[in-house]
């Protein structure tokens, strides 16, 4: 059985979870009734999203060939994943 994590989150961080869901949903029956997508839907997912990634700490993967720099373009670990990048302390 695969490890469970757990997270204790606010009546807000639940509420920003719920708001996601719902503009991910209206968006998505935008798209699928016009076929198209205006930018301001796509900056609103955006900004969403950075939201999401505060909540659960969400982290960039370190550089395979120089760990100390992030790879942002790489999708983002758990916190607690080996290859989660964080910051030194300099």
């Amino acid at each position: 059985m695969p490890d469970v994590l757990k997270a204790q989150l606010t009546r807000e961080q639940l509420q920003s979870l719920c708001d996601l869901y719902n503009t991910i949903d209206r968006i998505l029956d935008d798209v699928g009734e016009t076929f198209d997508i205006n930018m301001s839907a796509l900056q609103e997912l955006r900004c969403m999203s950075w939201e999401l990634r505060n909540i659960f700490n969400l982290r960039p993967q370190k550089n395979k060939e120089n760990p100390i720099n992030p790879s942002p373009w790489l999708k983002q670990v758990l916190p607690d994943d080996p290859r989660a990048w964080y910051q030194s302390e300099k």
